[in-house]
């Protein structure tokens, strides 16, 4: 598998300081900017299932989808087109593997009690 573009390592690790400090919401639907661009930028470049997502994000897939329908046409104005990597991570076991290797540490979150 293709090692992440610079921009989208200092991408993920950004937004991975920020998640760590992030104060929960009672809200699961109040996603930042950044974890609805990290989102979107999962799901293109490393195919992670919606599923997988909304488990480490502590959110509903359907969440995750708003996130991509929101987030998709402001990456593509932008002039942003994301790679798709040689190898889909389809589990959260994939998907920490993956960012334990590029020094990443991730940290499923719980979903806020409604």
């Amino acid at each position: 598998m293709g090692h992440l573009p610079c921009r989208a390592e200092t991408a993920v690790s950004a937004a991975n300081d920020h998640l760590n400090v992030r104060t929960q919401s009672s809200s699961p639907q109040a996603r930042t900017l950044a974890e609805k661009t990290l989102v979107t930028i999962m799901r293109q470049r490393l195919a992670v299932p919606r599923p997988v997502l909304a488990n480490l994000f502590g959110v509903s897939a359907g969440t995750i989808a708003t996130a991509e329908r929101q987030i998709k046409p402001l990456l593509k104005r932008a002039g942003h087109r994301i790679e798709p990597a040689g190898t889909p991570l389809t589990t959260l076991a994939d998907l920490t593997a993956y960012a334990s290797a590029h020094g990443i540490t991730l940290t499923p979150k719980t979903k806020p009690a409604r």
